[in-house]
């Protein structure tokens, strides 16, 4: 499992442990929108949260890190993904979700920011993806809000509202500069 070391005045961020599992689950139920996130019906489960973690563990290319406020060690977020050099040095988000008394603060712009600033540094990574279900508005326009376009529709195995949902791949290209000698 990667462990992003990024410097940030506001948040400190170190990787999901089992003791995390039981604030995780506090905040990924205490509002509906996190179902997006999971792509499972509310309310999520010790054992979905392991199987993800479980997934993340085992893999050397993937992190799932908890974002924590410096000034008082509160685990506000977690934001799960993973670089691929298949994808062109790519960086998949997979997840990202912020305590909801933490939102509309500009922290998950911030922790994004921070996120691919960190990967672009120091994996050299030419683009950043995310998946959104399609129905999510309010995650589409987060993600725009960010520079990410719409890079293709797809059907999806994920059932919410018991209808199998599309998911939208987004895409943000990231402004490479080469010095000519």
């Amino acid at each position: 499992m990667l462990l992003p070391k990024i410097d940030d005045s506001l948040f400190h961020y170190k990787n999901i442990s089992r003791d995390d599992f039981k604030e995780l689950l506090n905040f990924y139920n205490s509002e509906e929108d996190f179902r997006f996130a999971t792509g499972i019906e509310l309310p999520l489960t010790i054992r979905n949260l392991y199987e993800k973690y479980a997934q993340t563990v085992v893999s050397k290319n993937e992190f799932f890190i908890g974002v924590y406020l410096v000034e008082n060690d509160e685990l506000i977020g977690a934001i799960r993904g993973g670089v691929n050099g298949k994808t062109q040095n790519g960086l998949w988000i997979n997840s990202i979700a912020i305590d909801k008394n933490y939102q509309n603060k500009g922290y998950g712009t911030k922790i994004i920011n921070s996120i691919i600033d960190y990967f672009d540094n120091n994996y050299e990574i030419d683009k950043v993806y995310v998946s959104v279900v399609g129905i999510n508005s309010r995650a589409k326009d987060f993600w725009r809000k960010l520079g990410f376009v719409d890079l293709r529709k797809m059907k999806s195995s994920i059932y919410l509202d018991n209808k199998k949902q599309e998911i939208i791949i987004m895409q943000k290209e990231l402004n490479k500069t080469f010095a000519i000698s």
